[in-house]
């Protein structure tokens, strides 16, 4: 997670808006506008028409129309509550020693005694924040009117207040479960993941990544409650429910075809006389805005892509073939994104500038959703082992005595589970397929998923 004084509002910057303008500034000087796409409707370039045809035939949205969502009615839509949360965010962010003190809660580390006492100041100073994270939470849907026009250009000005929220929630479960309030441990638990489902709603990739990071954060903290709580049967068996009904991946095909969308709205801009003005980011803010505002600033004047049709027709492809992964294997999913990287590498440089530049974002998210998938396999499983041991009084011989499913995304077989003289842990292969659960002394890679019980030494607060 993003480190900053301001810790409760860090948002981080989308690769491809890191990428975008610096790659349009070395190019951007080598070429002049071309006279045949200055006015040049999109719809009317030969392999872009045929693109989407392909995107549609597979399932995807490409029009405006088809993506814009339903306005949710007020009282279901949590997008109002998270616009008002942002500004109180602004108007008061945290202070540098409130920044460590709420990271050593939600961190990666169990919380110590003083840290919990200390965050509990911290929250009931901002009852205001907590009260509407917690109203936001209850809603099932945050839909807002999208300005679709706006390309790649679009602003997610509510990611600051959906970290914050899915932040708070986890708080409070680790409060919860050091004060022995069972159910309220499950309860903002599931407020994280309803934090993440919002991120979802976002159109394209910046939503999705968005959801994927709030639910490793909430997948997480399940984790440290479940070694904090010890066999306390209520918390465990709370959080397996929680990480059922609430924890789920964003939808990939819906994500891919907002992608296409706000893809061929940039492209206009590249084909006719239509601009409009820079809008300021609340996402965005320094000399990241300035780097990103002057990139969008040579994309719009950047008409004169002498080879704007195989441009477009090269990402939308992608984009396609990559809607394709959702339920392969894990090692056909890699023979798909081998397939496209080899054809994209047989395009000229100048005719897959955006391929370039946005398929390795797109791979590399997806690629994470699977980690995190395997991370829910992984703590949902740890979680109905205590809760076993506690009814049971002894740990379970095999993973199928639990039910439900304990299948590993990376390999076509359970997730690995081993008891030892103590407890037992569980873990994934991973994406190397030969991760073997790690040690106890020393943290795993980011892309592996372990949990061992009792809690492991790297997991405990250092004092």
């Amino acid at each position: 997670m993003t480190q900053s004084a301001n810790h409760i509002r860090a948002t981080k910057i989308p690769v491809f808006l890191i990428a975008l303008p610096l790659v349009l500034t070395l190019i951007g000087s080598g070429c002049t506008k071309s006279a045949a796409h200055k006015n040049t409707k999109l719809s009317n370039l030969p392999s872009v028409t045929n693109a989407l045809k392909g995107a549609k035939d597979a399932g995807l949205s490409v029009t405006v129309e088809e993506v814009r969502s339903r306005i949710v009615p007020m009282e279901g839509n949590a997008k109002p509550l998270y616009d008002i949360l942002s500004r109180r965010i602004t108007e008061r962010p945290a202070s540098p020693s409130e920044t460590k003190t709420m990271q050593a809660v939600y961190g990666k580390t169990l919380p110590t005694t003083k840290s919990i006492v200390d965050v509990k100041k911290i929250l009931a100073d901002r009852s205001l924040i907590v009260d509407l994270v917690h109203r936001a939470s209850s809603k099932p849907m945050c839909n807002g009117e999208i300005d679709y026009s706006a390309g790649l250009e679009l602003d997610f000005p509510e990611a600051s207040a959906l970290r914050a929220s899915a932040r708070i929630n986890c708080i409070n479960a680790m409060v919860a479960v050091h004060d022995k309030e069972d159910a309220k441990v499950a309860d903002s638990l599931r407020n994280a993941f309803r934090s993440a489902g919002h991120a979802a709603h976002h159109p394209g990739i910046i939503g999705y990544i968005v959801n994927i990071t709030l639910n490793n954060l909430a997948l997480t903290n399940c984790a440290k409650a479940l070694m904090l709580s010890g066999e306390r049967s209520g918390v465990a068996m709370g959080i397996r429910d929680v990480i059922t009904a609430e924890c789920s991946s964003p939808d990939l095909k819906e994500t891919l075809s907002n992608e296409i969308v706000l893809t061929t709205e940039t492209c206009k801009h590249l084909s006719t006389d239509e601009s409009s003005s820079i809008k300021k980011s609340p996402s965005i803010s320094g000399d990241a805005e300035k780097f990103v505002t002057s990139g969008l600033e040579n994309l719009r004047n950047f008409s004169g892509i002498r080879s704007l049709d195989d441009n477009v027709y090269l990402v939308i492809h992608s984009l396609t073939q990559l809607s394709k992964v959702a339920n392969l294997s894990y090692v056909d999913e890699q023979k798909v994104y081998a397939k496209l990287l080899e054809k994209i590498g047989t395009f000229p440089a100048s005719d897959r500038l955006f391929a370039d530049m946005l398929v390795p974002t797109y791979i590399k998210a997806i690629r994470e959703d699977r980690v995190t998938r395997a991370r829910r396999v992984v703590v949902s499983t740890a979680a109905a082992i205590l809760d076993f041991k506690c009814k049971h009084k002894r740990l379970p011989h095999s993973l199928s005595e639990l039910g439900g499913n304990v299948m590993d995304p990376f390999v076509v077989k359970d997730i690995a589970y081993h008891q030892t003289h103590s407890g037992f842990t569980i873990y994934s292969v991973g994406p190397t397929c030969k991760f073997s659960g790690g040690y106890t002394n020393e943290a795993p890679p980011k892309s592996e998923n372990v949990f061992t019980y009792p809690t492991p030494s790297y997991m405990k607060p250092m004092n």
